[in-house]
């Protein structure tokens, strides 16, 4: 994978593996927007795989004391003659035709349209670094700065079709700007959990009765766990009487869906918007303890799990200090 041609069945194959690992709530988080979490305030995504395959091929271009170049060309005549005496359809032809000299000289030569670097910045990478490790992070990193502007485009549409189903109170194009930048303005200011929970709810990915609606056998609750008079929905959680106290006891409020989501002009002061996420980090994971817990045993009600979860938090940050 790495020193061949990419094969793009391989790719694809590797794609399914990623989606069955890095799996979200109803494949609401795509291997696409995994790939891109830099976007977000993450300080780790995953990696593009045919990225990954570019760099490992410049790093043996870079590394090897073999003349790819002659190689290569003699591997291509030598393959040509084969195909003129017995035809393209002869036993093995493809993967003759997949070399794995050939694959690095191209590389080598600077042919990566795909990734649009531009061969003189390419073979400056190839002469610039001489420690073997360095050069393949070298080229990873120009890679992906290279696909950076696509690749924020992408997640960006992503994040608009996720706030599209909400039906916020301003224009989309708004809302999805405003969500962009309070994911980033999130970043370093609180845990990458409480960061994850606003990541989640965002691209609709909290695990509702609303959004797992039509997954087959799944399991749902029948109405708002936290009050009982909704339901189980992220428009009913902007309303509901028990998240409104969760919301007060950072000192902030909720009455509507865009203050839920922090989407409204009030969160974009840093203390708002850090209260916010704390808080609705809270009634995630409230929803998921009440969600799980057996039906047997003698569940606590809402508000004292609320105590226990705050008390938590102040025990820990206490013991920080």
């Amino acid at each position: 994978m790495q020193l061949v041609p990419t094969n793009f069945a391989v790719k694809r194959f590797l794609d399914f593996m990623l989606r069955k690992i890095f799996v979200g709530p109803g494949n609401r988080i795509t291997l696409q927007t995994a790939c891109a979490l830099g976007f977000a305030g993450f300080k780790v995504e995953l990696r593009d795989t045919f990225a990954a395959s570019v760099a490992a091929k410049v790093r043996v271009a870079r590394n090897t004391v073999l003349d790819i170049d002659t190689l290569s060309t003699e591997c291509f005549l030598t393959r040509n003659t084969y195909h003129v005496q017995r035809g393209m359809d002869a036993k093995h032809s493809l993967w003759q035709m997949s070399s794995m000299a050939t694959s690095i000289a191209v590389v080598k030569n600077g042919a990566t349209k795909e990734f649009d670097i531009g061969r003189s910045k390419f073979l400056a990478l190839l002469r610039g670094t001489k420690a073997e490790k360095k050069v393949q992070k070298a080229v990873t990193m120009a890679l992906g700065k290279a696909a950076a502007p696509a690749r924020r485009v992408h997640f960006s549409e992503t994040l608009r079709r996720r706030l599209e189903r909400f039906r916020l109170d301003i224009p989309l194009g708004w809302a999805t700007s405003r969500g962009l930048k309070r994911m980033e303005n999130l970043a370093g200011k609180v845990q990458p959990r409480i960061s994850a929970s606003y990541f989640k709810l965002l691209f609709n990915a909290w695990p509702t009765a609303r959004r797992i609606r039509t997954l087959r056998g799944g399991k749902r609750a029948s109405k708002c766990l936290f009050c009982q008079n909704g339901r189980d929905s992220i428009e009913h959680f902007a309303r509901c009487e028990f998240c409104s106290v969760v919301f007060s006891k950072f000192r902030v409020q909720s009455g509507t869906l865009l203050q839920f989501m922090a989407l409204d002009s009030g969160a974009a002061e840093s203390c708002v918007l850090v209260a916010k996420a704390k808080a609705l980090h809270v009634i995630f994971i409230l929803r998921s303890l009440l969600f799980h817990s057996p039906k047997n045993a003698c569940a606590a009600s809402p508000h004292e799990l609320l105590n226990a979860v705050l008390g938590t938090q102040l025990t820990a940050r206490g013991s920080t200090q």
